[in-house]
C-alpha cells in the first residue's frame, strides 16, 4: 500500500488474538476512485468495535498497517482446502470515496461494521 509492503498475517494473527474474533484476512481493495487501501474482514462470535482494532492495529503494528477499514463477515470465503480466497473477497468490497464501507452483492454475508 503506498509503496510499501504489507505483511497481511502480522494484521490477521493480531486480529484473531482478540477473544471476539475468530478468523480474518486483510485485503487491498480499490476505492470507486481506483486508489487501493488496506482493508480487514473478521468473522466474529460477537460485534466488534471497528475504531478500537484499527487503534490496535496502528499502535501495536504502526500506521501502515492500520487497516483503512474493518468489515464484520458472516464468513470468509474459503476453497476446498480451507484457505481464504483473498480475490473473492475483495471483490465483495467496495469502499467509496466518502469512506463507508458498503457490499457489491447484497446477498453475500459481509455487513457493514
Amino acid at each position: 500500500m503506498g509503496g510499501n509492503k504489507i505483511d497481511p498475517r502480522l494484521i490477521e494473527e493480531l486480529l484473531e488474538e482478540q477473544p471476539e474474533i475468530i478468523g480474518s484476512a486483510a485485503v487491498a481493495v480499490n476505492r470507486d476512485t481506483g486508489i487501493p487501501v488496506l482493508v480487514a474482514a473478521v468473522e466474529g462470535l460477537a460485534p466488534s468495535d471497528s475504531e478500537a482494532l484499527k487503534r490496535l492495529c496502528h499502535k501495536r503494528l504502526g500506521r501502515g498497517y492500520m487497516p483503512h477499514a474493518i468489515v464484520r463477515i458472516d464468513a470468509l470465503p474459503r476453497d476446498e482446502t480451507g484457505k481464504v480466497m483473498r480475490s473473492a473477497l475483495a471483490a465483495r468490497i467496495k469502499i467509496s470515496s466518502k469512506d463507508a464501507t458498503t457490499v457489491k452483492d447484497p446477498t453475500s454475508n459481509l455487513t457493514d461494521d
